[in-house]
């Protein structure tokens, strides 16, 4: 007899000429079987890779991909709000019809990559592993998390008589794309 091919199964499959034990055969029939992008493994579980092509933990951390999910468990955040930052930074933006996520050129230059889902077609985004590191992403999380002030400190000298323009009006407010502004 053959074994289920669903990645992780063991169980013998019962008809000749197939490939699926009975749950997973059902649970293909009622579309809840993803497949490797890479292979098309057939999986129990949601995810771009099957573990043959998921990079271990020990690989170099700027190949590795995470979606919003793992980026929010690094950060100690929620998905949601992952999303809510990324797109405040101008990084994503909703999908066609108010559905899913699609990045924009600025979040491509900076890591994201568009997915979609297989079994429900909604637009996704991957990030490198750098987007923890991008210091846009890393204040808006101290920001939001209420560890970082988003009024810059100004030791401004009002007796000296030459202050500079910048010095005397420092930018306060965060704009959409992460920079520093000085007027809504």
């Amino acid at each position: 007899m053959a074994t289920c091919i669903v990645e992780g199964c063991r169980t013998d499959v019962n008809k000749p000429g197939h490939k699926l034990c009975l749950p997973h055969w059902k649970a293909e029939q009622a579309g809840k079987l993803w497949e490797c992008e890479k292979c098309g493994k057939p999986m129990d579980k949601n995810q771009p890779l099957c573990s043959e092509h998921t990079v271990s933990k020990d690989a170099t951390s700027a190949s590795r991909i995470m979606t919003a999910t793992s980026v929010g468990e690094a950060v100690g955040l929620t998905a949601k709000r992952v999303n809510a930052i990324l797109a405040e930074l101008g990084w994503i933006v909703k999908g066609e019809g108010n559905h899913g996520w699609v990045t924009t050129s600025q979040g491509k230059k900076n890591g994201g990559v568009d997915k979609e889902h297989d079994v429900r077609k909604t637009p996704y985004v991957v990030w490198s592993m750098s987007l923890l590191a991008n210091s846009a992403f890393t204040d808006a999380v101290l920001e939001l998390k209420g560890e970082k002030s988003s009024v810059q400190e100004s030791t401004i000298d009002t007796k000296s008589e030459e202050i500079d323009f910048v010095e005397k009006f420092p930018a306060k407010l965060r704009s959409t794309d992460g920079h520093m502004v000085r007027s809504r």
